[in-house]
């Protein structure tokens, strides 16, 4: 036996342990409710604190078969739900360098899909107050759930430790200057 054989009866096995011991019950009207309600989701706040928010994961074809994805970002639509060739996580395009309709866009589809995602809380004004973390972190949960969120946060955490970082070694710099 070859050990690609060995590793596809082992995952094999994995697959039908994974359901051997759960409820194997169908779901109740009730608990899909439940679910579609979404989630308490601690995102960034304003102010460097995590604010809880509750979340749902609208489905993007689900919004652009409802038509609430107008024809002019289907292209960006589709960027984001399909992800890059490899089968990595699906990100948001990347911003071009200059401003342009393809950033429009984008802005227009984060902004979007933050409307769709956020049960509450909701008021007049809230989402053009989202900051350009906040609106990510959003597209990240509603992509990938909480587990994307993850990877998400880490990255957030190590660019605002290199940023520190910068802001000390200007800091450091200036003085050096001023004491010579």
């Amino acid at each position: 036996m070859s050990d690609k054989d060995i590793k596809q009866d082992q995952d094999q096995e994995q697959k039908q342990s994974k359901y051997e011991n759960k409820d194997l019950r169908v779901a109740s009207v009730e608990d899909v409710k439940e679910q579609m309600r979404g989630e308490v989701v601690p995102i960034p706040g304003w102010n460097n604190d995590d604010i809880n928010f509750r979340l749902r994961r609208p489905s993007i074809t689900g919004l652009v078969r409802q038509g609430k994805i107008p024809n002019e970002l289907l292209g960006v639509a589709e960027k984001a739900v399909k992800g890059d060739k490899q089968g990595q996580p699906k990100t948001p395009p990347k911003p071009p360098k200059d401003r342009d309709e393809d950033f429009d866009k984008l802005c227009d589809l984060l902004h979007l899909i933050a409307k769709e995602a956020i049960v509450e809380p909701r008021f007049d004004g809230l989402f053009d107050k989202l900051t350009d973390e906040q609106l990510f972190f959003i597209y990240f949960y509603v992509m990938q759930g909480v587990r994307g969120l993850k990877t998400f946060r880490e990255q957030v955490r190590a660019d605002t430790a290199l940023r520190n970082q910068l802001q000390n070694l200007g800091k450091k710099t200036e003085q050096d200057n001023k004491s010579s």
